[in-house]
Protein backbone atom coordinates (compact mmCIF):
# COMPACT_ATOMS: atom_id res chain seq x y z
CA UNK A 1 0.00 0.00 0.00
CA UNK A 2 1.45 3.63 -0.87
CA UNK A 3 3.05 5.66 2.10
CA UNK A 4 0.84 8.48 1.29
CA UNK A 5 -2.85 6.89 1.49
CA UNK A 6 -4.41 8.87 3.43
CA UNK A 7 -4.52 12.86 3.54
CA UNK A 8 -6.50 15.81 5.53
CA UNK A 9 -7.17 18.45 3.18
CA UNK A 10 -8.17 21.54 4.76
CA UNK A 11 -10.72 24.23 2.65
CA UNK A 12 -11.04 26.73 5.88
CA UNK A 13 -8.06 27.83 8.27
CA UNK A 14 -8.65 27.70 11.45
CA UNK A 15 -5.42 28.46 14.27
CA UNK A 16 -5.75 24.94 16.04
CA UNK A 17 -2.80 26.23 18.27
CA UNK A 18 -3.58 24.10 21.73
CA UNK A 19 -6.51 22.41 20.80
CA UNK A 20 -7.99 19.13 22.11
CA UNK A 21 -8.73 16.63 19.12
CA UNK A 22 -11.74 14.61 19.68
CA UNK A 23 -11.06 11.20 17.29
CA UNK A 24 -14.91 9.96 16.61
CA UNK A 25 -14.36 7.85 13.89
CA UNK A 26 -17.15 4.81 14.72
CA UNK A 27 -16.42 1.99 17.72
CA UNK A 28 -18.35 -0.33 19.79
CA UNK A 29 -21.78 1.16 20.69
CA UNK A 30 -21.35 4.02 18.82
CA UNK A 31 -19.79 6.17 21.86
CA UNK A 32 -17.15 7.88 19.74
CA UNK A 33 -19.73 8.92 17.08
CA UNK A 34 -22.45 10.07 19.52
CA UNK A 35 -19.82 12.30 21.37
CA UNK A 36 -18.41 13.69 18.46
CA UNK A 37 -21.17 14.49 16.88
CA UNK A 38 -22.82 15.79 20.14
CA UNK A 39 -19.91 18.70 20.66
CA UNK A 40 -20.23 19.25 16.92
CA UNK A 41 -23.72 20.40 17.64
CA UNK A 42 -23.21 21.77 20.77
CA UNK A 43 -20.25 24.35 19.92
CA UNK A 44 -21.37 24.83 16.57
CA UNK A 45 -18.52 23.60 14.99
CA UNK A 46 -17.65 24.59 11.67
CA UNK A 47 -16.32 22.18 8.90
CA UNK A 48 -12.68 23.09 8.21
CA UNK A 49 -11.60 19.78 6.40
CA UNK A 50 -12.25 16.31 5.68
CA UNK A 51 -9.83 12.60 5.47
CA UNK A 52 -9.93 11.19 2.36
CA UNK A 53 -8.21 8.36 0.17
CA UNK A 54 -8.38 6.37 -2.59
CA UNK A 55 -9.42 3.35 -0.96
CA UNK A 56 -12.22 4.85 1.14
CA UNK A 57 -15.72 3.34 0.05
CA UNK A 58 -17.06 5.79 -3.12
CA UNK A 59 -19.57 7.58 -0.28
CA UNK A 60 -21.21 10.71 0.03
CA UNK A 61 -23.87 12.36 2.64
CA UNK A 62 -26.60 14.45 2.03
CA UNK A 63 -27.05 17.53 4.77
CA UNK A 64 -28.96 20.40 3.62
CA UNK A 65 -28.63 19.37 0.41
CA UNK A 66 -25.01 19.37 0.12
CA UNK A 67 -22.92 16.33 -0.61
CA UNK A 68 -20.69 15.62 2.01
CA UNK A 69 -17.74 13.63 2.84
CA UNK A 70 -17.69 11.09 4.99
CA UNK A 71 -14.85 11.28 7.25
CA UNK A 72 -14.56 15.40 8.57
CA UNK A 73 -13.11 17.84 10.69
CA UNK A 74 -14.93 20.06 12.63
CA UNK A 75 -13.14 22.98 14.67
CA UNK A 76 -13.63 26.28 16.83
CA UNK A 77 -10.84 28.51 17.10
CA UNK A 78 -12.19 29.91 20.24
CA UNK A 79 -13.41 26.39 21.90
CA UNK A 80 -9.98 25.28 21.02
CA UNK A 81 -11.09 22.16 20.15
CA UNK A 82 -11.59 20.32 16.51
CA UNK A 83 -13.82 17.23 16.18
CA UNK A 84 -13.25 14.17 13.80
CA UNK A 85 -16.84 12.34 12.53
CA UNK A 86 -16.99 9.67 9.95
CA UNK A 87 -19.96 7.69 9.21
CA UNK A 88 -18.39 4.77 8.03
CA UNK A 89 -15.49 2.09 9.60
CA UNK A 90 -12.31 2.16 7.67
CA UNK A 91 -10.81 -1.17 6.32
CA UNK A 92 -8.44 -2.51 9.09
CA UNK A 93 -5.73 -2.38 6.61
CA UNK A 94 -6.12 1.39 6.27
CA UNK A 95 -5.86 1.77 10.33
CA UNK A 96 -2.44 2.30 10.87
CA UNK A 97 -2.23 4.89 8.15
CA UNK A 98 -5.00 6.95 9.29
CA UNK A 99 -3.92 6.45 12.72
CA UNK A 100 -0.65 7.87 11.64
CA UNK A 101 -1.64 10.81 10.15
CA UNK A 102 -4.38 11.68 12.25
CA UNK A 103 -1.17 11.65 15.23
CA UNK A 104 1.43 13.57 12.57
CA UNK A 105 -1.46 16.28 11.39
CA UNK A 106 -2.03 16.94 15.42
CA UNK A 107 1.34 17.50 16.57
CA UNK A 108 1.80 19.54 12.95
CA UNK A 109 -1.04 21.23 13.52
CA UNK A 110 0.11 22.42 17.29
CA UNK A 111 -2.48 20.65 19.21
CA UNK A 112 -2.35 20.25 22.75
CA UNK A 113 -4.14 16.80 22.57
CA UNK A 114 -6.10 13.62 21.32
CA UNK A 115 -8.87 11.94 22.91
CA UNK A 116 -10.13 8.26 21.08
CA UNK A 117 -12.44 5.72 22.84
CA UNK A 118 -12.74 2.10 22.60
CA UNK A 119 -16.51 0.25 23.20
CA UNK A 120 -15.37 -2.99 24.88
CA UNK A 121 -18.45 -5.26 24.37
CA UNK A 122 -19.83 -7.58 27.30
CA UNK A 123 -21.64 -10.68 27.72
CA UNK A 124 -25.71 -10.39 28.21
CA UNK A 125 -26.24 -10.91 32.05
CA UNK A 126 -23.24 -9.02 33.25
CA UNK A 127 -23.42 -6.42 36.08
CA UNK A 128 -24.84 -4.31 33.24
CA UNK A 129 -22.80 -0.74 34.63
CA UNK A 130 -21.06 1.23 32.96
CA UNK A 131 -17.45 1.14 33.76
CA UNK A 132 -14.90 3.20 32.09
CA UNK A 133 -11.37 3.09 32.37
CA UNK A 134 -8.36 5.36 31.02
CA UNK A 135 -5.05 4.86 29.07
CA UNK A 136 -2.68 7.86 28.83
CA UNK A 137 0.33 7.82 26.01
CA UNK A 138 2.45 9.76 28.32
CA UNK A 139 3.63 10.05 32.24
CA UNK A 140 2.09 14.35 31.77
CA UNK A 141 -1.64 12.97 30.63
CA UNK A 142 -1.57 10.05 33.44
CA UNK A 143 -0.80 12.26 36.21
CA UNK A 144 -3.41 14.66 35.17
CA UNK A 145 -5.68 11.08 34.69
CA UNK A 146 -4.98 10.33 38.44
CA UNK A 147 -5.53 14.29 39.24
CA UNK A 148 -8.87 14.44 38.52
CA UNK A 149 -9.63 10.73 39.57
CA UNK A 150 -10.36 9.46 36.61
CA UNK A 151 -9.37 6.02 36.85
CA UNK A 152 -6.91 4.19 34.94
CA UNK A 153 -7.00 0.83 33.08
CA UNK A 154 -4.16 -1.54 34.84
CA UNK A 155 -3.94 -4.12 32.57
CA UNK A 156 -5.83 -5.32 29.61
CA UNK A 157 -5.91 -5.12 25.39
CA UNK A 158 -6.26 -1.52 23.14
CA UNK A 159 -7.19 -2.37 19.52
CA UNK A 160 -7.95 -0.87 16.05
CA UNK A 161 -7.35 3.02 15.48
CA UNK A 162 -7.35 4.13 19.55
CA UNK A 163 -3.88 1.74 19.82
CA UNK A 164 -2.43 2.85 16.62
CA UNK A 165 -2.92 7.02 18.28
CA UNK A 166 -1.85 5.51 21.40
CA UNK A 167 1.18 4.17 20.31
CA UNK A 168 2.05 6.78 18.25
CA UNK A 169 1.77 9.75 20.50
CA UNK A 170 3.63 7.22 23.38
CA UNK A 171 6.29 7.72 20.67
CA UNK A 172 6.14 11.03 20.41
CA UNK A 173 5.70 11.80 23.25
CA UNK A 174 2.49 13.60 22.27
CA UNK A 175 -0.69 13.19 24.93
CA UNK A 176 -3.29 11.21 24.27
CA UNK A 177 -6.23 9.88 26.13
CA UNK A 178 -8.28 6.47 25.06
CA UNK A 179 -11.81 6.07 27.19
CA UNK A 180 -12.15 2.12 27.33
CA UNK A 181 -16.07 1.89 27.89
CA UNK A 182 -17.60 -1.87 28.38
CA UNK A 183 -21.30 -1.53 26.71
CA UNK A 184 -23.57 -4.18 26.89
CA UNK A 185 -26.33 -3.91 23.62
CA UNK A 186 -26.16 -3.43 20.01
CA UNK A 187 -28.07 -0.19 20.15
CA UNK A 188 -26.31 3.11 20.62
CA UNK A 189 -24.55 3.74 23.99
CA UNK A 190 -26.35 7.02 24.97
CA UNK A 191 -25.66 7.08 28.72
CA UNK A 192 -21.69 5.63 28.39
CA UNK A 193 -20.93 8.58 26.40
CA UNK A 194 -22.57 10.75 28.98
CA UNK A 195 -20.35 9.26 31.44
CA UNK A 196 -17.13 9.83 29.12
CA UNK A 197 -18.42 12.89 28.56
CA UNK A 198 -18.63 13.88 32.01
CA UNK A 199 -14.90 12.70 32.52
CA UNK A 200 -13.70 15.38 28.92
CA UNK A 201 -15.90 18.17 31.77
CA UNK A 202 -12.97 17.50 34.51
CA UNK A 203 -10.37 16.80 32.19
CA UNK A 204 -11.16 20.20 30.38
CA UNK A 205 -13.53 22.53 31.47
CA UNK A 206 -13.38 24.77 28.99
CA UNK A 207 -14.77 22.07 26.72
CA UNK A 208 -17.20 21.58 29.35
CA UNK A 209 -21.10 20.89 28.65
CA UNK A 210 -24.72 19.67 29.74
CA UNK A 211 -25.01 15.66 29.91
CA UNK A 212 -28.47 15.96 30.61
CA UNK A 213 -29.94 15.43 27.04
CA UNK A 214 -27.89 12.18 26.47
CA UNK A 215 -29.02 10.99 29.95
CA UNK A 216 -32.42 11.51 28.94
CA UNK A 217 -31.52 9.78 25.23
CA UNK A 218 -30.51 7.01 26.97
CA UNK A 219 -33.78 6.72 29.56
CA UNK A 220 -36.07 7.05 25.76
CA UNK A 221 -33.99 3.95 24.16
CA UNK A 222 -34.12 1.91 27.16
CA UNK A 223 -37.52 2.29 27.54
CA UNK A 224 -38.68 1.70 23.75
CA UNK A 225 -36.27 -1.59 24.24
CA UNK A 226 -37.98 -2.54 27.79
CA UNK A 227 -41.51 -2.49 25.72
CA UNK A 228 -39.86 -4.63 22.51
CA UNK A 229 -38.83 -6.96 25.28
CA UNK A 230 -41.79 -7.47 26.89
CA UNK A 231 -43.87 -7.41 23.43
CA UNK A 232 -41.00 -10.45 22.30
CA UNK A 233 -41.58 -12.19 25.19
CA UNK A 234 -44.55 -14.55 24.60
CA UNK A 235 -42.94 -15.43 21.17
CA UNK A 236 -40.02 -16.41 22.83
CA UNK A 237 -41.23 -18.83 25.79
CA UNK A 238 -42.77 -21.86 24.84
CA UNK A 239 -46.01 -23.09 25.21
CA UNK A 240 -46.79 -25.81 27.49
CA UNK A 241 -49.28 -27.60 25.15
CA UNK A 242 -45.78 -28.25 22.64
CA UNK A 243 -43.87 -29.54 25.01
CA UNK A 244 -46.06 -32.07 26.72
Amino acid sequence: MPKNTIEIKEYKKIDLRESVLIDGFPSIGLISTIISNYYISAFNLDGMAFIDSQYFPPLTLVYGKKPKYPARIHASEDKKLAVITSEFTPAPQLTRAIGEKIVKWAITRHLHSIITFEGVMEKEGSSQETEIYAVGSTEQVRNLLVEKQIPLLEYGAVIGLPAVILNECRWLNFDAVCFVVKVYHPFPEFRAAAHVIEYINKLYPNLAVDVKPLYQEAENIEKRVREVREAARPLQEPSGTLYR
